[in-house]
């Protein structure tokens, strides 16, 4: 027996080590899709200036103090998607991070992932006719940071918990 056992490894021994390797990160893919947190809300801010990313973390923090928890697992999350998009200031040196955006967004606006967007080129989203404008960010109930002042509020196409923000 011991000798089937050490010629059957002398033979299959790396079929045995790749498929423990390909079982190893199986598992290791269940566990970290399992184990990734999923937020209930996401937002856009779409300008052609950067927003810091504290600021974009304030935004989350005061929406999570809003709005309901939606997925009932006893926290609000909300996360910030940030474009970097304006069409009057684009240059050739930047095209490539323009044009990311450019496609970004549009798969946002798509598929209505945001909840609702904070611009401050409203005319991007007033020739969408599934937008609502709410109107000015400093009408909000929000402590605007200075990042984000002139800016206007549009709501996706469920705009319940954006209301909540006038």
């Amino acid at each position: 027996m011991k000798k089937k056992l050490a010629t059957f490894w002398c033979y299959y021994k790396w079929y045995i080590l790749l498929g423990a390797a390909v079982l190893v990160l199986l598992l290791n893919f269940l566990w970290e899709k399992h184990s990734q947190v999923q937020p209930d809300y996401q937002v856009a801010v779409i300008t052609g200036e950067y927003v810091s990313e504290s600021v974009r973390g304030e935004l989350a923090r005061q929406l999570e103090a809003l709005w309901l928890d939606a997925d009932g697992d006893g926290t609000v999350l909300v996360t910030v998607n940030f474009y970097q998009y304006d069409a009057q200031t684009m240059d050739s040196r930047d095209t490539a991070s323009f044009m990311a955006s450019a496609v970004q967004l549009a798969a946002d606006l798509q598929a209505g992932i945001s909840a609702c967007y904070f611009t401050d080129v409203p005319e991007l989203l007033l020739e969408n006719s599934q937008m609502e404008n709410l109107g000015s960010m400093a009408d909000t109930c929000l402590d605007v940071p200075a990042e984000l002042e002139g800016f206007y509020v549009f709501a996706g196409q469920d705009s319940s918990n954006a209301a909540a923000l006038f």
